[in-house]
Formats: C-alpha cells, structure tokens, sequence
C-alpha cells in the first residue's frame, strides 16, 4: 500500500509534522523530496489537493499530473528565491 501524497512528502522531506509543510523555511527540503518521489503514482486530485495545501491556496486544476509537479516545483523555487531576498 502506498503512503498518502502528503505523508510522503513530509517523510520524503524529513519534517516532523504535516504542517510544516506549509512552512517556507522548509520549501528547499519539500522542493528537494519532490525529485524522490514517483509522480505518477498519484492522482491527479492528488496532487491538486497537495499544492492547495502546501502553497496555501484555493484548489487549482491541472491537465496533468506532469503539470502539476512543475508547477508546485516552479511556485516552490519562487518562494525560495523571494525568502533569500529577505535575507
């Protein structure tokens, strides 16, 4: 049995709770995990219910599970260049 999406990405990501999935400082480790994991093993709804979480936004719909990877990658590394801009 799989592990659920969000699950994953925490373990993958070595967090230590599901919210911290939402936490900035930890986008490098959640970007870094995504290339651990096996995309197509989840669904669409999946992941679009994952980015909702992580990024902290209403539910966005995608055309695949490719295009929503990339884009959760995409939003991931801008959020990390826009936090060492603070810095």
């Amino acid at each position: 049995m799989r592990e659920d999406l969000l699950n994953e990405l925490v373990t993958k990501a070595e967090l230590n709770y599901l919210s911290d999935l939402h936490e900035v400082i930890y986008f490098s480790q959640i970007s870094y995990a995504l290339n651990f994991l096996s995309p197509e093993i989840y669904t669409l709804e999946e992941w679009e219910a994952a980015i909702s979480y992580v990024l902290g936004r209403e539910k966005l719909t995608f055309s695949s599970v490719s295009s929503a990877v990339n884009f959760l990658q995409g939003e991931l590394d801008k959020a990390i260049a826009e936090s060492r801009k603070k810095l």
